[in-house]
C-alpha cells in the first residue's frame, strides 16, 4: 500500500512560488500578505486537504473569528496593529482562530464580503475601525454575531466596545487647566469620527466646568483641506498661520495629530513646551520617541480587545440585546505639557 504524503506549508509555498512565511501568514489570517495571495493559499490548502482545511473538518472551521479591517488602517498601523494582535491572542486563549480580512473602499461600495467567507465557517465578526454605515448594515444582515471595536454607529443597534473618549478628554483638558492654562485650543477633524467628536466634547466640558470661556478661534476642527484629517504637518502649518492668536496649549484629538502639530509649530519657530504645550490621545508607540515626549491619554487597546472577544463569544445566537461598553483611558504624563508662563 502506498502511503500518502502529508501536505506541508512548504508544499503550498513551492506550488505558488512564495515563501513559507507568506503561507503561514495567509493560513493564520495574519497581516503581511495581499488579499489575492491569501485567497490563493487558502484555495490550494483546501484542494490539497491541508490539515485544518479539509472540507469535512467542521469542528475546526466553526472556531474562527473574522476580523474586518478597512484598508485605510494601513496608514494608522501605530494604533490598530495592537488591537488586531490583542484580538488574535485573546481568541486563541479561548480556542478560536482569528482571521483578518482587509476591506477596500470598493468592497464597501459594492457591499462585497471577503472571499474567505466561502472557505471557512465563522463564529463571529469583529469590526475594527470605521466602515461606511451601509456596509455595516449589510454585515449585520448576515446573521452572524458582530461587534465593533473602537467605533460606534449611532444610527445602528449593535454591540460595540469603545474608549471613554469624552471622559478621557475631560480628564486630559483638566490636567492642562491645572497647569495654569486658560487659552486652550483643540485640533482634530470632529465631523469624521465619533472618537474625535467625543474628545472635542470632553475638551469643551472641561473648559465650561472650569468657568473658562471657549474661544473657538484657538481650534482647528475642520475636515478640509484633507491634510488636516491625514495629520499632514504642512497643512497644519498653513492652518496655524491663519489663526489670529495662538493659545498657550493645544489638546489634540489623537497622538498622530499632536505629533504633526509639533512639527508644524517647530516650522513656525515655536518651541514645545516652552512656548506652547501639547497633549495627545491614544498613546501610540511613537509618542514616547518624539521630542519632547508626548503627554497623552493611553487607550487600553488590550482591554478593548479582551472585552470584545469575551462579549462576542459569550453572547448567545438568539440574544437580541445589544450593548455599548466603554473602557476608561489612563493619563500618561511626559514632557510636552508644562505650567503656563508666569506661574
Amino acid at each position: 500500500m502506498t502511503n500518502l504524503k502529508k501536505v506541508s506549508m512548504k508544499d503550498i509555498a513551492e506550488r505558488l512560488n512564495i515563501s513559507k512565511n507568506a503561507v503561514s501568514l495567509a493560513l493564520n489570517g495574519k497581516p503581511g500578505v495581499s488579499e489575492s495571495t491569501r485567497d490563493q493559499v487558502l484555495d490550494l490548502a483546501r484542494k490539497l486537504n491541508y490539515a485544518g482545511f479539509t472540507t469535512d473538518d467542521s469542528a475546526y472551521n466553526c472556531r474562527n473569528i473574522l476580523v474586518f479591517i478597512p484598508e485605510y488602517i494601513k496608514d494608522d498601523s501605530f494604533f490598530y496593529n495592537d488591537i488586531y494582535w490583542s484580538i488574535d491572542n485573546y481568541s486563541k486563549s479561548h480556542g478560536y482562530n482569528s482571521v483578518m480580512a482587509t476591506i477596500s473602499s470598493q468592497m464597501q461600495e459594492n457591499l462585497s464580503l471577503p472571499p474567505i467567507l466561502t472557505q471557512l465557517n465563522i463564529a463571529g465578526f469583529v469590526l475594527v475601525g470605521i466602515f461606511n454605515e451601509d456596509y455595516v448594515k449589510f454585515i449585520l444582515k448576515q446573521n452572524v454575531k458582530t461587534i465593533s471595536v473602537d467605533h460606534y454607529y449611532s444610527n445602528l443597534n449593535m454591540d460595540c466596545i469603545v474608549t471613554a473618549n469624552l471622559e478621557g478628554a475631560y480628564t486630559l483638558t483638566k490636567k492642562v487647566i491645572e497647569m495654569g492654562h486658560t487659552k486652550i485650543g483643540f485640533v482634530g477633524s470632529i465631523n469624521v469620527t465619533s472618537s474625535i467628536f467625543e474628545r472635542w466634547c470632553g475638551y469643551q466640558k472641561a473648559l465650561i466646568y472650569s468657568d473658562i470661556k471657549i474661544n473657538y478661534e484657538y481650534s482647528i476642527t475642520k475636515t478640509s483641506p484633507l491634510g488636516i484629517l491625514l495629520h499632514d504637518p504642512d497643512e497644519l502649518y498653513d492652518e496655524l498661520k491663519r489663526l489670529n492668536e495662538l493659545p498657550t496649549a493645544f489638546v489634540c484629538g489623537g497622538d498622530r495629530i499632536a505629533i504633526a502639530l509639533l512639527e508644524a509649530l517647530k516650522k513656525l519657530g515655536i518651541s514645545v513646551p516652552e512656548d506652547i504645550s501639547i497633549v495627545g490621545f491614544d498613546d501610540i508607540a511613537l509618542s514616547s520617541f518624539v521630542s519632547p515626549k508626548l503627554t497623552t491619554m493611553q487607550v487600553k487597546r488590550k482591554e478593548l480587545s479582551k472585552v470584545a472577544v469575551n462579549h462576542l463569544l459569550n453572547k448567545s445566537d438568539i440574544d437580541d440585546e445589544n450593548v455599548k461598553l466603554s473602557i476608561y483611558p489612563e493619563y500618561i504624563e511626559r514632557e510636552s505639557l508644562i505650567k503656563a508662563k508666569g506661574l
